[in-house]
């Protein structure tokens, strides 16, 4: 039996859970997390990362969902698809994949495409290429099968506004 899906992530600023879908064969774990510096007695400094309890404007959040087939058969026409949080921007994405694409949608994620092909009007009621500041969902297409007990990532950053 193969499955077909699409996950929906609604990730928050203080996310931090796992979803089991499709009777139990994807599972997926949302993060929302910050890097803080680490100076240690030596003088060496280290970056970690830490859940994102507190964010005030100007921080960026790091929204990692990793996902994982759980299955006993391969999981196809897996996507996944994250609202970006209102007062969030987004920044950059991570890197994809083999067998990942990644499309955007700057309208509340009724549109989905590459982020140069997208349109939206301004006050004026002029139009204009969209940015990524414009981005409202950013979604995940897996064009091959996600085989029995495969793991990844996929992610971005945005900054509180």
């Amino acid at each position: 039996m193969k499955w077909k899906m699409l996950i929906m992530v609604p990730v928050l600023i203080l996310a931090g859970h796992a979803v089991a879908l499709a009777d139990g064969a994807v599972e997926l774990q949302s993060l929302a997390e910050i890097e803080t510096v680490v100076e240690h007695d030596d003088g060496s400094v280290t970056v970690q990362r830490e859940p994102a309890s507190k964010v005030v404007p100007g921080d960026e959040v790091f929204y990692t969902m990793r996902y994982l087939n759980g299955g006993a058969d391969a999981a196809e026409d897996v996507v996944i698809t994250n609202p970006i949080p209102e007062q969030m921007m987004l920044m950059r994405t991570g890197a994809l994949a083999p067998g990942q694409r990644l499309v955007f949608s700057v309208d509340g994620g009724h549109v989905f495409d590459n982020l140069a092909q997208l349109r939206v009007t301004d006050s004026t009621g002029r139009s204009r290429p969209a940015t990524a500041a414009d981005c409202t969902h950013l979604r995940w297409v897996f064009e091959r099968a996600l085989e029995p007990g495969e793991t990844g990532v996929v992610g971005y950053v945005a900054q509180l506004q």
